[in-house]
This record gives structure tokens, sequence and C-alpha cells, in this order.
């Protein structure tokens, strides 16, 4: 689990995301898939994720879906909270 984990820290360090093509990485696709599952409790063949793998999931920003649109979304809104952050305000000026 620990070694797929690093892979994953790998690919978002260089991609900016975590949603992995399974043309580009078959096996850190499945895995990402696998932990979403695991997550959700949607598959009974696979335990549930432990506690330690949730928060270590969540600590990187792992996002429990796969939905491209709803990533980038919340991606967005997470640059447009540091904005705020550091400016003040959250209306970005032209």
């Amino acid at each position: 689990w620990y070694e797929k984990y690093d892979q994953l820290l790998d690919f978002r360090r260089q991609n900016g995301h975590f949603l992995v093509d399974k043309r580009e990485d078959p096996s850190l696709s499945k895995w990402t898939i696998t932990q979403r599952q695991r997550y959700k409790g949607t598959d009974s063949q696979q335990a549930r994720l432990s506690k330690n793998e949730i928060y270590l999931l969540e600590r990187i920003g792992f996002a429990w879906t796969s939905d491209r649109e709803e990533v980038e979304w919340q991606m967005r809104y997470d640059e447009l909270v540091q904005f705020g952050e550091k400016h003040g305000r959250v209306r970005v000026k032209q």
C-alpha cells in the first residue's frame, strides 16, 4: 500500500492532480480506483480503508471522486480560497 502511495505522491508532483489515466499507468490507476471503492465501501470483496489510510490520503488532498470536472472545480475553488487568505478578498482582478 505504501509503495503505491509513494507512486501517487510522485504522480501528483508531476501532474498536479490524482486522476491517473489507465493508459499512462494501469497499475496506479487501478490502485486509485480501489482506494476510492474501499473508502466508499462499494466493493464487498475489499476491506474498508483504515483510519490511517484515510488520514494519509486526505492529508495529501486525494480526491475521493474520479469525476474530472468535479476535481478541477475543487482545485480552482481551493486556489480561490488561498487567494482570499493571501489578499483578503476573493474578487480577482482581470
